[in-house]
């Protein structure tokens, strides 16, 4: 393996690791600030976290969200529009499904936030302590909904739109 393909796989492990104090940091401000503040007692705490938590069907619509911008970029990335009438169209399509793709990234720093509000608070609850087996089975939880939000934050980075070459505009009309 040559020295080149080393230090680029460094470099991208280094960006990978470093999205994940971004992601907790973002998370905790989304999730934990508002569990942190409005629980004071075990029923306090699981109305906060229910709230706080995307429900099944909510992260199934973002996830087919999420693909459908992921295929958008796709086909921005493939395809190239001739015609000045249909790209603008399609940055339009473009620019919705970027709006509206990306708020799964919002949902699942949320739910990172709530679940790392949740193991700060959980063991010094008095009613009901919780047990080392279950706070281990949620801080698993909560490793995996931070790898899973860095790579999607890095995938909403990576298929940004970048500033280009503006396309002339094609003054001639048939």
């Amino acid at each position: 393996m040559s020295n080149r393909w080393k230090s680029n796989s460094r470099k991208d492990s280094g960006v990978f690791l470093r999205r994940f104090k971004t992601e907790l940091i973002v998370g905790f401000i989304l999730g934990a600030v508002p569990l942190l503040i409005n629980s004071t007692s075990q029923a306090e705490l699981q109305a906060i976290l229910q709230s706080l938590l995307a429900s099944a069907p909510i992260l199934n619509h973002g996830g087919c969200l999420l693909t459908i911008y992921v295929a958008v970029c796709i086909h921005k990335k493939i395809h190239r529009l001739k015609s000045d009438r249909m790209r603008d169209r399609f940055e339009t399509i473009y620019k919705v499904t970027a709006e509206v793709g990306t708020s799964f990234l919002t949902l699942l720093r949320t739910g990172l936030g709530a679940i790392v509000g949740f193991l700060m608070i959980a063991p010094f609850m008095d009613e009901a302590p919780i047990s080392l087996n279950h706070w281990l089975t949620t801080a698993l939880y909560c490793a995996m909904t931070l790898v899973f939000s860095a790579s999607v934050s890095l995938l909403h980075d990576f298929l940004m739109t970048r500033p280009t070459r503006s396309h002339p505009k094609n003054h001639i009309r048939l």
